[in-house]
């Protein structure tokens, strides 16, 4: 390992620059992480009781019994289940438990199930009356839980901690865990004795009160959530808004702070990107804001495209203030969504938007990413320079829903009828014609695609690991999907570079190809967006001609077509002599 580990050193440094530096003095030290183990190591080290995973219901009854008896909890729901949790998360806020819910973020069912990301279950359960707040990548994560630890247990109201699924929860990523200087700063014990924030927990409590409230307590027997009559209901309802909800903004400002301070990463309810002197304003939420913002530095540079990027971290409270002062004075903007509404006007977060622009502003819904559908850069940057000469306000990004052209006759019979039949269809998507990937990451990244069979897993971990241990700044690895047939390979792809590396979308060009044995050629395409600069790793036992005889005759010819660079190495050795 060591030898692996000396020799990725000296080969990232020419692309890097040397190790990350410590953003602040209660930063953390660098870890390569999962998502979803990223945060439930970070819940550990608060001092929860061991996370709930399991059915949604299952999993926040549990929860929620322990919070009622005093004890730090969390619960993972995943994203679809949110739907089916939406009474479990009212009855958690309706009784003010600090409960902290990790969500990953999946496509909801419809017509089919899909194992990529989706957004229609976390806008489902908006009026549960939890806050809600989004990451962008595995770092916000981790931090986003600390914030909503410190948010639940102050304003005692449940709080969601969401992630997009793919690109965040199974991502592995360069992260900072919360150190136990920070816990103690901004979380504390359980049982901690604390000033209470609003003046409905001091008629309730009196100036202070125990962090995690014991509410069923057997030595101080009270009656929890009877029937009421319509009026007694009615007022309670009603009062839940000016004395629980409305001092949320401020107790969120202020975690959001204090945990940014302590470790250097900027955290706000909205986030900004060039807006001065943009005509247009991209406006996302979760990791689909980071390729916006890639591609709009891309474009800035390249071709001084007037774009600006803003990003929502907090759904829940909405902030509508925050976002009015961003967008005062913009007369375009564009709202991008993971989840379609076809019977409403506009997508959930466009229609929240709306009350967000001045009178006379246009605003356009665009629909992407869903079920997992790949988010090109290539069509984001259609998409800006397109945005203001296209009629439509509402849009498919990714999407050619009637193509001009096929090769096979009868889809071509088809596609004509269709075209002919439903006009209405032309136009509705976008994306580019290109089949090249548009490459918007920074200078010295580096992206190495691993092609893999079914089954074995483990290697962007591993690489991602040893990378950061060879003093590499950023590690971004995002593992294949596993649901394909077992005959079809994966292709994992990790990119490392400095520390402003970005999520540049779901086809990037790449500058290393690992395959792994045993080598199947259908649906792999190995060598897909493979720079010409590149070079080819087959990790793989015996003689060099022995091995390049094993690979498929179609996949040995491209690699003679392309002249690349191709070393054959024994697993059993290690990647130390051809780094």
């Amino acid at each position: 390992m060591s030898r692996w580990v000396d020799a990725a050193r000296k080969w990232v440094a020419r692309f890097t620059g040397g190790p990350a530096a410590v953003d602040g003095p209660q930063a953390g030290q660098p870890v390569t992480a999962d998502g979803l183990s990223a945060v439930l190591a970070a819940e550990a080290l608060m001092g929860t009781v061991p996370l709930q995973v399991g059915p949604s219901r299952q999993a926040l009854a549990h929860a929620a019994g322990q919070a009622l008896g005093g004890l730090r909890a969390s619960a993972h729901v995943d994203g679809p289940d949110l739907l089916a949790a939406h009474d479990r998360l009212a009855w958690a806020s309706g009784r003010s438990l600090p409960l902290v819910v990790q969500s990953t973020l999946g496509a909801a069912q419809g017509h089919a199930s899909a194992t990529g990301t989706g957004h229609g279950g976390w806008h489902a359960v908006a009026g549960a009356g939890c806050f809600q707040l989004i990451a962008r990548d595995v770092q916000e994560a981790v931090d986003l839980t600390v914030v909503a630890r410190a948010v639940a247990e102050a304003a005692l109201v449940p709080g969601l901690v969401g992630m997009d699924r793919e690109q965040t929860a199974m991502a592995i990523q360069t992260v900072r865990l919360p150190p136990p200087a920070l816990i103690d700063a901004v979380i504390g014990r359980a049982d901690d004795e604390i000033a209470c924030v609003t003046d409905a927990q001091r008629q309730l409590f009196g100036q202070r009160r125990r962090r995690v409230p014991a509410w069923f307590d057997l030595a101080r027997p009270a009656l929890l959530g009877g029937t009421q009559g319509t009026e007694a209901y009615g007022l309670g309802a009603a009062a839940r808004r000016p004395l629980i909800m409305e001092p949320l903004d401020d107790i969120l400002a202020t975690a959001m702070a204090e945990v940014s301070a302590r470790t250097g990463r900027p955290l706000a309810p909205i986030s900004s990107f060039m807006l001065d002197k943009a005509d247009l304003v991209l406006v996302a939420q979760g990791s689909l804001a980071q390729i916006l913002v890639a591609v709009v530095d891309h474009l800035r540079r390249t071709e001084k495209l007037r774009v600006g990027v803003v990003a929502l971290t907090t759904l829940r409270p909405f902030p509508l203030a925050a976002l009015r002062r961003a967008l005062a004075g913009k007369r375009h903007v564009v709202v991008l969504e993971r989840c379609d509404t076809p019977l409403a006007a506009d997508g959930p977060l466009a229609a929240e938007l709306r009350a967000a622009l001045a009178s006379g502003a246009r605003l356009q819904s665009v629909v992407c990413g869903l079920g997992g559908l790949p988010i090109r850069a290539a069509d984001v940057a259609l998409l800006c320079r397109s945005a203001a000469q296209i009629e439509r306000d509402r849009l498919y990004l990714g999407m050619d829903f009637v193509p001009a052209v096929s090769r096979y006759p009868r889809r071509q019979a088809a596609l004509d009828a269709l075209r002919r039949d439903h006009a209405e269809l032309v136009g509705l998507g976008l994306r580019a014609g290109t089949d090249k990937p548009l490459d918007v990451r920074p200078s010295g990244s580096v992206t190495v695609q691993i092609v893999r069979p079914a089954g074995l897993l483990g290697l962007p971990a591993a690489l991602a690991q040893t990378l950061q241990a060879a003093g590499v700044v950023q590690v971004r690895a995002r593992p294949a999907d596993e649901w394909l047939d077992n005959a079809v390979p994966r292709i994992d792809r990790l990119s490392f570079g400095p520390l402003d590396l970005l999520d540049s979308g779901d086809e990037l060009p790449a500058e290393l190809a690992v395959l792994c044995p045993p080598f199947a050629e259908p649906g792999s395409r190995p060598l897909n967006n493979l720079s010409s600069a590149g070079a080819v790793l087959i990790m793989a036992p015996g003689d060099d001609q022995e091995v390049l005889a094993l690979l498929p005759a179609g996949l040995r010819a491209r690699l003679t077509q392309m002249g690349l660079p191709t070393w054959v190495v024994d697993p059993g050795d290690g990647l130390a002599d051809s780094l």
